[in-house]
């Protein structure tokens, strides 16, 4: 069975202010992977979306889950 991610985002996060602030928080990668969950999605679909390694996804999605930013189901 393959996980799938997803994120609670609201209309204030498309906002470019709101954007460049998450980048500066998070990391422009780990901001990408979490702006890129506005459906859900396996590991490899978020690799794909946002042009990153699967281990790279599964680091920075294991760092979101850990954080609350993100469940798995």
């Amino acid at each position: 069975m393959q996980r799938r991610y997803g994120a609670d985002l609201t209309e204030a996060d498309e906002d470019p202010s709101t954007t460049d602030a998450l980048a500066d928080l998070l990391g422009r990668t780990r901001a990408a992977v979490l702006r890129s969950l506005t459906h859900s999605a396996t590991t490899t679909q978020l690799a794909r979306r946002v042009g990153i390694s699967l281990a790279s996804t599964s680091d920075h999605t294991r760092i979101l889950r850990a954080a609350g930013l993100i469940t798995t189901r």
